[in-house]
């Protein structure tokens, strides 16, 4: 049991790192560059 929780913890990090990661990362890149590199989203 405390593995799975350990386990969903680091889910939850790493998936609010990734948010905080595209949101930046939007935020310093403009609509066309984003348009033109979708694949960095």
């Amino acid at each position: 049991m405390n593995k799975k929780l350990i386990f969903v913890f680091l889910i939850l990090l790493i998936f609010g790192g990734l948010t905080a990661k595209i949101a930046s990362s939007r935020s310093n890149i403009s609509l066309n560059e984003s348009a033109l590199y979708p694949e960095d989203i």
